[in-house]
């Protein structure tokens, strides 16, 4: 992650708002062959950069504009706090909550359909995941298809509930 955005903010955000977007959005995911969910993935985050580099860099959000309120002269004892324009705490509890669904809605799917899951966020091809798990690659394939789809449908009846 650049440094512009490091002093923005934490990876493990990015991270976490490109899984939430994922998860929305998993009905528009593709297959495309071994470690195209992963790669769908990764596309997700770059492109969430992307927006978050633009955003910061705007003229009033530039991070090279910043004063520290910790140098001698810059803030008045009688000025108040900035009021914080970041992850609220509401936004943060929300996000751990999202996380923990999706973690317990893949544990809740069969055995197969987890580990298949498993393997190809791994970044794993379709023949390494049949190779695996001992089934052939058009197996691993259908397997991890019927997996996204199970997750989709389970994910959207709890996020629409």
């Amino acid at each position: 992650m650049p440094y512009r955005l490091r002093v923005k903010m934490d990876s493990s955000d990015l991270v976490q708002t490109s899984l939430r977007e994922a998860i929305q959005s998993l009905d528009r995911f593709e297959w495309r062959g071994g470690g195209s969910f992963y790669q769908w993935l990764c596309r997700i985050t770059d492109h969430k950069m992307i927006r978050k580099l633009r955003y910061f860099g705007a003229l009033r959000r530039d991070a090279k504009r910043e004063i520290s309120m910790d140098q001698p002269g810059t803030a008045s004892e009688n000025q108040p706090e900035p009021e914080s324009k970041g992850t609220s705490p509401d936004d943060l509890i929300m996000t751990q909550e999202q996380g923990q669904v999706l973690r317990r809605e893949i544990e809740q799917l069969s055995d197969a359909h987890h580990r298949v899951l498993s393997l190809s966020l791994e970044g794993l091809t379709d023949q390494e995941v049949a190779d695996k798990m001992g089934i052939s690659a058009d197996a691993a394939w259908r397997l991890r298809m019927a997996a996204v789809r199970k997750l989709t449908i389970r994910l959207k009846q709890v996020f629409d509930e």
